[in-house]
């Protein structure tokens, strides 16, 4: 009998004890802030769990927004800011005025191929039209596919 009511004993001395959280009485919404290439920046506030498909949806984008690099489906706290990207626009690059650093800034074109242009300019001059390039020994279609859009004469 005494090894039952020291049992007891130590079974209430080391019940943890629970805390009730009153869930009704916690915020539902959060403030997010949206900056960069929106119409009007601002700090909207929207329900919790709310997404940046969301926030898309509220406000009007410039048209040099660029939504590509950005994660629609990622879900945002309180505090959070929302930085809409400008489109980049990339530089076409001549073939036949670049130096050698500049031809290797084109995807796919090191050292070498760059040197391979240079020396294809300086025996028959220069390119007259880009699908030329592909005369260029080590530019065959696919590469020359990769370049056709940032590349001109």
């Amino acid at each position: 009998m005494k090894i039952l009511l020291i049992f007891l004993f130590l079974f209430l001395v080391y019940i943890p004890s629970y805390t009730v959280i009153d869930l009704s009485r916690d915020n539902k919404f959060i403030k997010i802030s949206v900056d960069g290439e929106v119409r009007r920046r601002e700090v909207l506030e929207v329900p919790v769990y709310s997404t940046v498909e969301t926030i898309l949806g509220l406000v009007e984008l410039n048209e040099t927004a660029d939504l590509t690099s950005i994660s629609r489906f990622t879900v945002l706290k309180d505090g959070d800011t929302l930085v809409i990207p400008a489109k980049v626009e990339m530089k076409k690059i001549s073939i036949n005025h670049s130096s050698k650093n500049e031809l290797m800034q084109l995807p796919g074109i090191g050292d070498s191929t760059a040197d391979k242009i240079i020396e294809y300019r300086q025996e028959h001059g220069y390119f007259q039209q880009l699908d030329d390039l592909k005369n260029v020994k080590g530019i065959g279609e696919s590469k020359f596919n990769k370049l056709i859009d940032v590349i001109c004469l």
